[in-house]
């Protein structure tokens, strides 16, 4: 008598046709939601993981829909009543734009049946376990350096360079302590905010007078979730309302998790005795482009992008970040972020199609160097301190900025489209 197996709540008999459609519909659901799942979990937003994924399906010839969320993603393969509906959670989201290139490769290699979906499945799995590029060092190095060098772009001085270079290598031992400790990971933000304020105010004693706003959102400028925003944004102006919602949601609470975590840091600083002197003279016009420099260089490291990728992500950038500054005096910031985004999109899409990589390889420090994190957390601490007028205000000027950034990368997908989904 045959062996019986059950597949999906079916019985299946061993050897049967049958058991080998079933057997090959799983290799092809397990391939497919790992790979959803990882996209999420790199990096990216909802309307590309579904893009992408649909994009994949159709090429293997199965009847697919997707839909992604910051923390799962759901598909139903299949049509009629053999459709079946799969769920995937997708852990705490960390870019890596490395790792980002190699799913690409793997799902081009799928779409073209040059890779069959069970080597597929054991090349994702094995690319979870291969190391980080840039390890904790460089993370920790690459965190102080960037605070420190956002520190002038917010006219900071030379001592606010110090205490943002302070503040970043503390936020690195916080996330050391977070692997140790999963459950810390839960009060980073509240802890960094924290952590930020009194050393904004040990620098003022120990050092002089120093810009306590420039020192608190340089430092914090890396857990700020202006991309967060953004990214949210965008996914609502592409109908995924439930993506951008969440994600919305997710990146005030991070803004307000900060805010609260400064303000009670605040009230710890002010036992400090009181500064003397004044502050320093603002640094030179040079030093505010040698800033802007070292701060594209470092991003690429904290996101873990191949080397051979760094000069072009510092040339998007900066060329980007200028191209803000320049809509920013000519019509206003908001139409600065606009031409800035544009920019930044159109090199990354124009860049994409010649050396056939993910445009998000760019696109991601890019836009990083324009988001209004900072804007956002304003508004949180005139919130926090009662003033609700400048509250409303700040918050609708983070939401214009952010809608003019997604406005931008769209305008730049419409003029030139880029050749991947990713």
């Amino acid at each position: 008598m045959a062996h019986k197996e059950q597949i999906f709540g079916r019985d299946v008999i061993e050897g049967s046709p049958r058991g080998e459609r079933e057997n090959e519909a799983s290799d092809q659901a397990v391939f497919l939601m790992t790979m959803a799942e990882a996209l999420s979990t790199y990096g990216s937003p909802a309307h590309r993981v579904e893009r992408a994924m649909e994009y994949c399906a159709r090429n293997m010839g199965i009847a697919a829909q997707f839909f992604s969320l910051p923390t799962a993603v759901y598909a139903t393969l299949g049509e009629g009543w053999d459709a079946r509906t799969y769920l995937r959670r997708v852990p705490v989201v960390s870019v890596n734009l490395e790792r980002l290139v190699e799913l690409d490769r793997v799902l081009q290699q799928v779409a073209s049946r040059m890779l069959g979906v069970r080597e597929a499945t054991a090349a994702l799995h094995d690319l979870d376990r291969v190391p980080l590029r840039y390890g904790r060092r460089w993370t920790t190095v690459m965190l102080a350096v960037t605070s420190a060098a956002v520190a002038p772009l917010f006219g900071g001085g030379w001592r606010d360079v110090v205490g943002a270079a302070v503040i970043g290598i503390l936020i690195s031992i916080l996330e050391i302590f977070g692997v140790w400790r999963p459950e810390a990971r839960r009060v980073l933000d509240f802890s960094a905010g924290i952590l930020a304020a009194m050393t904004a105010a040990a620098a003022a004693w120990l050092l002089g007078p120093v810009s306590e706003e420039a020192v608190i959102i340089s430092g914090l400028i890396v857990l700020m979730p202006g991309l967060t925003v953004t990214m949210a944004i965008k996914e609502l102006s592409t109908v995924n309302l439930v993506a951008g919602t969440a994600r919305l949601m997710g990146a005030l609470m991070i803004l307000i998790s900060i805010a609260f975590g400064v303000a009670i840091g605040q009230q710890i600083g002010n036992t400090f005795p009181p500064p003397t002197g004044e502050l320093p003279p603002a640094l030179p016009v040079w030093v505010e482009q040698v800033a802007l420099f070292v701060t594209a260089a470092a991003l690429p490291v904290l996101f873990q992008a191949r080397p051979r990728d760094i000069p072009s992500m510092i040339c998007v950038g900066i060329t980007g970040y200028y191209g803000a500054v320049l809509g920013g005096r000519l019509a206003g910031e908001e139409i600065g972020a606009l031409l800035g985004a544009s920019v930044v999109g159109l090199a990354s899409n124009t860049l994409a199609r010649i050396v056939n990589r993910p445009s998000a390889v760019t696109m991601v420090p890019g836009i990083i160097l324009l988001v209004p994190g900072s804007v956002g957390f304003r508004s949180v601490e005139f919130f926090l301190s009662d003033d609700v007028t400048s509250g409303v205000a700040t918050a609708f000027r983070m939401l214009l900025i952010a809608a003019a950034l997604a406005t931008g990368l769209l305008l730049a997908n419409v003029a030139v489209p880029a050749r991947r989904e990713l």
